[in-house]
C-alpha cells in the first residue's frame, strides 16, 4: 500500500511539475462542450457541441510566439420554433479566435506568453484537475475598452438547402441567454451534414466572392466557409 501511495505521489507530482511550467509540453489538447441557451416564447431551448482545441509549439520567428492552435468539431445547433440557429466556430470580427477566448473563461485568467498557453492547454486536458466549468462572457476587456465580440458568430438560413441564403443573427434579437463551457472527455460532435447536405460537396466559402456584385463588399455567404460549420465533414477528403 505504501509503495502504491508513493507511486501515485510521483505521478501527481510529475503532472503538477509539468503543468507548473517546469516542463512545458510541445503539444497539448483538450475537449470542451459548448452549450447555447436561447429564451423563446415556447420556453428555454438548448443546443450543444463538443469541440477539441489543439495547440503546438514551434520555432518563434520575428514577432511570432511560435505557438499555433486549431479548433475541431462543428457548430452548435439550437432548434428554434422558426428554424435552427447555428453558432459557428468563427468569431464575428477579426479578433481573438474561439480557441483563444475559451481557455480564458475556463481558467478565469489570460495565459501569459507561449509557456503559459502551453501549460494551460495541458492543464485543461488533464483529468487530474477535474472538469472546468464557466460561462463565456459576452464582452471581453481588451485593456482599453470592452468588446462585444466575445461570442461566436450566429447565423440562420432562409432556406436550409441554399447556403447563399445565410443571414447573420444578433444574439439579443433572437434571445440568446448565455453560452456555457465545460471540459469533457466526450467524443467530438459530428453529423451536421445531415441538416446541411450541401456541406458534403462544399470547399471554401458558401459563395464565390468573385461572383459578388461588389467584390470589395462581399455578401455574408462569401465570408463564411464550410470549416466554420464543421471541420469534420470534409476531413481527409
Amino acid at each position: 500500500m505504501l509503495a502504491r501511495r508513493e507511486t501515485l505521489g510521483l505521478i501527481v507530482g510529475g503532472v503538477a511539475s509539468l503543468l507548473s511550467g517546469c516542463h512545458v509540453p510541445s503539444s497539448a489538447h483538450y475537449k470542451f462542450r459548448m452549450t447555447v441557451e436561447v429564451e423563446t416564447p415556447q420556453g428555454l431551448k438548448l443546443g450543444s457541441s463538443v469541440l477539441e482545441v489543439r495547440v503546438t509549439r514551434g520555432m518563434a520567428i520575428g514577432d511570432s510566439s511560435g505557438v499555433s492552435s486549431a479548433i475541431y468539431g462543428e457548430a452548435v445547433v439550437v432548434d428554434l420554433p422558426d428554424g435552427p440557429l447555428f453558432v459557428l466556430l468563427k468569431m464575428p470580427n477579426a479578433g481573438q479566435p474561439l480557441q483563444a477566448v475559451v481557455p480564458d473563461a475556463l481558467l478565469g485568467r489570460r495565459s501569459d506568453g507561449p509557456d503559459g498557453v502551453m501549460s494551460d492547454t495541458a492543464k485543461l486536458g488533464s483529468t487530474w484537475f477535474g472538469e472546468y466549468h464557466a460561462e463565456l462572457p459576452r464582452t471581453r476587456d481588451n485593456g482599453s475598452q470592452a468588446s462585444n465580440n466575445n461570442w461566436p458568430m450566429m447565423v440562420r438560413f432562409r432556406n436550409l438547402n441554399d447556403p447563399q441564403s445565410v443571414e447573420a443573427v444578433q444574439p439579443d434579437v433572437i434571445g440568446v441567454k448565455r453560452i456555457l463551457l465545460e471540459t469533457t472527455n466526450d467524443d467530438v460532435t459530428t453529423g451536421i451534414e445531415k441538416r446541411l447536405g450541401w456541406l458534403l460537396n462544399l470547399r471554401g466559402s458558401l459563395s464565390r466572392r468573385l461572383r459578388a456584385a461588389n467584390p470589395s463588399n462581399p455578401p455574408l455567404s462569401a465570408q463564411i466557409t464550410d470549416a466554420d460549420f464543421s471541420t469534420e465533414v470534409n476531413r481527409g477528403k
